[in-house]
């Protein structure tokens, strides 16, 4: 009973009853065992209620928020994340795209070894994206923010390693690979 609750949750309410799991069952109440040991802390009934209130507001807020103002979901998959090399080569679910290894250089066995690992990368993706899902994660999101946040950096951090190399800095302290000029 207590798992259907949670997959009526919107994002934000899975992701706070997900970090507090030890101290809340998926419906945002306290946990029972949580109560006793407040009690044998010396707490008071009144405190414990106290404390509970502002704990289920937080979380009846959010569930709130889920209903009016839903987070924006785009369901990303692994392709998204392919290089456009890949792309050319490989399907949406990492198989090999009918013949085009044929084109491409290397051997028969090199692409059906790719081909395996592009397979298991797109399992990977999905797993997580589904694990993180049920938390109220979009993993897609989180790696396409990782990834614009990579892009937005490598240009300052390229001017900063260019600084540091003109004050001398030790090579082997910069972030970048410094006969390479990149991270």
């Amino acid at each position: 009973m207590e798992e259907s609750v949670t997959k009526e949750l919107g994002t934000r309410a899975k992701r706070w009853i997900n970090s507090k799991k030890s101290m809340c069952l998926p419906s945002g109440k306290l946990r029972p065992e949580l109560r006793q040991s407040k009690l044998d802390l010396g707490w008071t009934e009144a405190d414990i209620d106290d404390w509970e209130t502002r704990f289920t507001s937080k979380f009846e807020e959010l569930k709130r928020l889920d209903e009016t103002n839903p987070e924006p979901w785009i369901n990303y998959t692994a392709y998204d994340f392919f290089t456009e090399e890949e792309k050319k080569y490989f399907n949406p679910d990492g198989t090999l795209k009918d013949n085009n290894f044929l084109d491409a250089p290397g051997s028969f066995d090199y692409w059906m070894r790719q081909s395996r690992r592009k397979m298991i990368e797109v399992d990977n993706y999905n797993s997580v994206s589904e694990r993180d899902a049920a938390e109220g994660i979009n993993h897609g999101q989180w790696l396409m923010d990782s990834r614009a946040s990579r892009a937005r950096n490598y240009a300052k951090n390229l001017k900063q390693q260019k600084q540091d190399r003109r004050n001398n800095e030790e090579v082997s302290s910069l972030p970048f690979d410094a006969e390479l000029g990149y991270f």
